[in-house]
């Protein structure tokens, strides 16, 4: 796992030397699934949650580089779920 990285420089390096890597916002495989069923609930029921409010609240270490890759991943699939 690494913070604060480009991911589209990592992806093309892993490409071009024809290297296998994961490459997720987070390494944690309960996080992976949640994140993998939150994606198929978002794309079988967009709107889903239309009409209710959706939050992410998310905390690290003062330290950390960027904002969390998890929290986007997260909110990418609250954003088609609901309609704020």
């Amino acid at each position: 796992g690494t913070t604060g990285g480009d991911r589209e420089k990592l992806l093309q390096d892993m490409e071009s030397a024809k290297h296998f890597a994961v490459i997720a916002p987070n390494m944690g495989k309960q996080i992976v699934a949640m994140q993998a069923a939150l994606e198929e609930l978002a794309t079988k029921y967009p709107a889903a949650f239309a009409g209710y409010k959706l939050e992410v609240t998310e905390s690290h270490q003062k330290t950390k580089a960027d904002t969390s890759g998890t929290a986007k991943a997260v909110i990418d699939s609250l954003k088609v779920l609901s309609d704020n």
